[in-house]
């Protein structure tokens, strides 16, 4: 008789962290993407507006505003609800997203998209002169194309804002693509024309963790 209750223990054992219906596995927590699209507001031509099909293909819950209080009460609303929260703030809405942040939102990540990260002092305003030093930052993922024209996001403001982070942001490069479009405008390597679905997979990635 021993031997046989031995037996099946080694049998459960073996079963059951393969899947086996006496224990369930633990449910991978939810994602949701706060957007706030660029100056032109939630217009079709936005990067993120037009990536919310994708982000939710994958998987993950949005909500879109163009206002920083608003911003910061859809984070508090999803974690409220047990999602894991990316706020994603493109170009002008890099800005408003480190303004939510420094008001008091509490993301567990945030997307600075071909945002402005100049230091103080720039046109519109900047990431660097809204929040002032980096301590309010959580996990960071500046999004930006090689190729960006836009004088109030040049690339090369990058590596700057990734020092400045003191080892808290990361950069996913997007290169190709592009359009006759107006440097700050639609259709051009500032909003990722052309590299779409590249740009918005990186987005998805970093809001899973990866």
């Amino acid at each position: 008789m021993l031997a046989v209750l031995h037996r099946a223990s080694l049998i459960a054992a073996f079963l059951l962290p393969w899947g086996g219906t006496a224990l369930a596995q633990p449910a991978r927590q939810p994602v949701a993407l706060v957007l706030i699209p660029g100056a032109g507001g939630i217009h079709p031509r936005d990067f993120l507006v037009m990536s919310q099909p994708i982000f939710r293909t994958a998987g993950l819950e949005t909500d879109i505003t163009t206002s920083a209080s608003q911003a910061s009460s859809l984070v508090s609303d999803f974690k409220s609800k047990g999602y894991r929260v990316t706020l994603v703030g493109m170009s002008l809405g890099a800005v408003t997203a480190a303004q939510a942040i420094a008001g008091g939102a509490r993301p567990d990540a945030v997307v600075f998209a071909a945002g402005g990260l100049l230091p103080p002092g720039t046109p519109n305003g900047s990431v660097v002169e809204t929040l002032g030093n980096p301590a309010s930052l959580p996990r960071t993922l500046i999004l930006h194309h090689r190729d960006d024209e836009c004088h109030l996001t040049p690339p090369q403001a990058v590596p700057d804002f990734v020092r400045w982070s003191r080892g808290k942001a990361r950069t996913a490069w997007i290169s190709g693509g592009g359009g006759p479009g107006q440097p700050c405008r639609p259709n051009s390597p500032h909003t990722f024309t052309g590299r779409t679905e590249a740009a918005a997979a990186a987005i998805v990635n970093f809001a899973r963790g990866r």
